[in-house]
């Protein structure tokens, strides 16, 4: 039996019903969720998100990705990525799915460090302020083109 289970959960709960079914499943005396504050590590924990309503940022992912956390979350909680459930996350919209997915990387530490690390490259090479720099850069000279394009005609 796992004693102590500690993952760090983002944005909305998961609810009290995944919590037990996880705990049920993976044969956990207790699941505890703890809150982190940004830059602290993470590694070796988990991180469950739940959005199944709502909008914002979509940055948890991301977050998750940078800190090589494997990740566990709904479609809508990871729109807008370019990722595959079992390659960089595992995507869940029902709360049995969502706990099953959770008991999986709790059993399979070995998976789930593989899932993180595919995701954490993927981070590198989509995410960062170094592999967004160009595209930002190009989409502002082609602004100021046109900018100057619209200044040049006759009004």
């Amino acid at each position: 039996m796992h004693r102590d289970i500690r993952c760090s959960q983002h944005a909305a709960n998961v609810g009290e019903r995944t919590r037990s079914v996880v705990e049920a499943k993976a044969d956990i005396e207790r699941l505890h969720e703890i809150w982190l504050p940004a830059g602290k590590s993470r590694s070796g924990r988990g991180v469950a998100k739940a959005h199944v309503v709502g909008a914002g940022t979509r940055v948890k992912v991301a977050d998750g990705f940078s800190r090589k956390c494997p990740i566990v979350s709904t479609h809508l909680g990871a729109f807008g990525y370019d990722v595959r459930s079992g390659r960089e996350l595992l995507l869940a919209d029902k709360p049995d799915d969502f706990a099953t997915a959770c008991v999986s990387l709790i059993r399979d530490p070995t998976g789930a460090s593989a899932m993180a690390d595919r995701a954490y490259a993927a981070f590198l090479q989509n995410w960062t302020w170094d592999a967004i720099a160009p595209r930002v850069w190009a989409a502002a000279e082609d602004a100021l083109r046109l900018g100057s394009r619209l200044a040049a005609q006759p009004a």
